[in-house]
């Protein structure tokens, strides 16, 4: 058994390090560092490939490219078709001449009862006057051929001010279009005039041909029975409507 004083020098004495001690530990210690440097690193790159991997999964399909023959990303020439009818003919509706004009292709004139364009441009103008307004569009493609896409379309008005007085809207009016490449090659619209007739033309000639007999002879052909398209015309359309609303609404 050592001795008392042996064990107490034993354990307070300073131990002298080995030669080279110092330079071990720290070339240790650097290597230990520049291993932990390493997989950090290392798992730096792991992580960064994880949430690449994740991110292109979760974009469902975003860059993909949709082949050209894909149905929901074709414009059928039946919808393109529909799209140009339906907005010439609210051009149409909302009497503007120039809009409905750019809907039509070179020299063709709209079988509205006029024979050319400056004809048609009358005619809005006096629809106009007359205080038309028309709703309800719908277009539907009818059939479509390489030479172009037969649209139908339906719709509603209001004329002589009727929405003003309480009657109409006039309803089955319809309207057949030609389209080829956005462009309309030929424009035929028909007024249904079955309740509108009894209901706003009549008794508005009625009442020019009693209040102002000589305004009908310039609104008017000889029997009452159409309108005359002249600027004249024109203006006194928008003056009578406008002075029969007054008088009877």
């Amino acid at each position: 058994m050592p001795d008392v004083q042996e064990v107490f020098r034993m354990t307070t004495q300073k131990i002298r390090p080995e030669p080279g001690f110092v330079d071990r530990q720290y070339e240790h210690r650097r290597k230990q560092q520049r291993k932990r440097q390493i997989g950090a690193f290392a798992a730096a790159v792991v992580i960064g490939v994880v949430a690449i991997g994740v991110f292109l999964a979760t974009r469902g399909g975003q860059d993909t490219i949709t082949p050209a023959d894909d149905p929901s990303k074709v414009d059928p020439v039946g919808a393109t078709a529909e799209r140009v009818a339906t907005a010439f003919l609210q051009a149409y509706g909302a009497t503007d001449a120039d809009q409905a004009i750019a809907y039509l292709a070179d020299g063709v004139v709209p079988t509205v009862g006029v024979e050319t364009l400056e004809e048609f441009r009358l005619l809005l103008s006096l629809l106009e006057a007359q205080g038309y307004s028309q709703l309800g569009e719908s277009c539907d493609a009818a059939v479509s051929l390489p030479s172009g896409t037969r649209v139908r379309c339906t719709f509603d008005f209001h004329a002589i001010r009727s929405d003003e007085i309480g009657l109409g809207p006039f309803i089955g009016s319809s309207a057949d279009l030609f389209v080829l490449d956005g462009e309309i090659l030929d424009a035929s619209i028909d007024l249904e005039i079955g309740e509108f007739g009894p209901q706003m033309w009549e008794p508005f000639s009625a009442w020019v041909a009693e209040n102002y007999p000589e305004d009908g002879a310039v609104m008017y052909n000889d029997s009452y029975t159409d309108y005359r398209l002249t600027e004249a015309s024109i203006r006194l359309w928008e003056l009578r409507t406008r002075e029969y609303v007054g008088d009877v609404g």
